[in-house]
């Protein structure tokens, strides 16, 4: 029964014109689905990153500053999800519902928790500033190996703000902007071409990568 209800919801969604987007665990940045190839130059944002999405795959990226992608292919498919650190916005969102609640409470009150949120996670994101290795010759892969001790960094002190991924119009693809509060973004492609690799690069203004960010990001977790 349950098996039919869900095939249901299913057929219903994709009549709706929903896309479904299946979620992986793939990580681009070691090998899983995609090649790194290096650090590349954009006019606009201070990293790039690019990459080559293989044939019938799909990975994710973890960026933690303002972020935007590109990408030049029909065969490729994204979406993004946004993660927050979880005591900084629930404060802000009791102290929201305070202040509806509670006519005494002090409006300055709320916005002195919502900067000092702010300025927390500004501290955090200063902690995941980190020196970037030198550039890579264009076009070679990069083999980032996976620590046996690696951890997905939004997985403590983090949740999703977004229930369901958001999926990003590839041709006019938006700005992720990474304001306080923030953990950062998780960004999934999904190459549909069964067999040709699809290149795609990320911008982001923050120098921090996924393998140092994963330590600092539970580390900071504490703080908050």
């Amino acid at each position: 029964m349950r098996t039919f209800i869900s095939l249901a919801a299913t057929a219903a969604l994709a009549s709706a014109g929903v896309t479904i987007i299946e979620e992986t665990n793939n990580e681009c940045w070691f090998g899983e689905g995609a090649e790194y190839l290096g650090e590349c130059f954009d006019l606009f944002y201070w990293y790039c990153d690019e990459y080559n999405i293989l044939p019938d795959s799909k990975c994710v990226i973890r960026t933690f500053s303002d972020s935007l992608t590109k990408a030049e292919s029909k065969y490729l498919d994204a979406a993004y999800w946004n993660y927050a650190a979880v005591t900084s916005w629930m404060e802000a969102i009791n102290a929201i519902d305070a202040a509806v609640e509670d006519e005494e409470s002090s409006f300055d009150s709320f916005k002195a928790d919502v900067s000092f949120a702010e300025q927390t996670a500004t501290r955090f994101q200063d902690d995941l500033e980190t020196t970037e290795e030198e550039p890579t010759a264009s076009y070679t892969v990069v083999v980032n190996e996976r620590p046996a001790d690696w951890v997905d960094p939004f997985e403590e002190g983090c949740y999703e703000l977004n229930t369901r991924p958001i999926s990003m119009d590839m041709d006019a693809p938006p700005k992720l902007n990474f304001v306080g509060g923030f953990c950062g973004f998780k960004i999934q492609f999904t190459n549909t071409h069964e067999y040709a690799k699809m290149p795609v690069r990320v911008l982001r203004d923050g120098a921090s990568t996924l393998a140092a960010s994963a330590a600092v990001l539970l580390a900071s977790a504490a703080l908050f």
